[in-house]
């Protein structure tokens, strides 16, 4: 419903009733973040990320968000280790390093490699046997996977140059041409020389 001070209630409340649930700790940062109680947002993040398994998915969604919160707010190094003490802040330095040493969203092997992926799942449904079920699944794959981030990439303008959001635009309507059935798809058929 968009009431985000009335959710910061609820999950405090049910984090009374039950306080060893990481999730919600999660969810209730969550809502911190998007009122911009940064700081009360960076502690809940802290307990739960304590609480949580080690590289469990709310451990990396606290890590996520928590460096969302960093680049939003313009907080120093120093006010961030105090929210979050320095062991968890050394993780984090160290994770966002590794990931951007990889590939950075927006650049041309992000985009690739979103791309390819799709392209694989395509075929793989279409080896399966294209059916009903199988074209819904690969509309909301692109929609969802696709559309969203690349919408998501302009809106914050992480694209490296105008050729790579390009390659990323055209890959996407041909594979919503694909799904429609505009264009035919005919896997290659590969024959052995003798």
């Amino acid at each position: 419903k968009g009431d985000f001070i009335d959710g910061i209630e609820i999950f405090k409340k049910a984090i009374l009733i039950e306080p060893n649930d990481p999730k919600k700790k999660l969810f209730l940062g969550m809502l911190q973040a998007e009122v911009n109680r940064f700081d009360a947002a960076l502690k809940t993040l802290r307990k739960a990320i304590k609480q949580a398994p080690e590289n469990s998915i709310v451990v990396r969604r606290c890590e996520d968000l928590i460096k969302q919160i960093i680049e939003v707010s313009g907080y120093k190094e120093n006010q961030v280790e105090q929210n979050l003490g320095k062991d968890i802040t050394k993780n984090i330095r160290k994770n966002k390093r590794k990931k951007i040493a990889k590939y950075h969203p927006g650049s041309l092997k992000y985009s690739k490699g979103r791309i390819i992926a799709a392209f694989r799942l395509f075929k793989k449904l279409h080896s399966e046997g294209w059916s009903k079920k199988h074209r819904k699944h690969m509309a909301k794959y692109v929609k969802y996977r696709l559309i969203k981030n690349y919408r998501q990439l302009i809106k914050f303008k992480k694209f490296k140059s105008k050729g790579v959001r390009r390659y990323y635009y055209v890959a996407i309507r041909r594979l919503i041409d694909l799904v429609r059935g505009k264009i035919t798809y005919e896997p290659k058929v590969v024959t052995k020389r003798d």
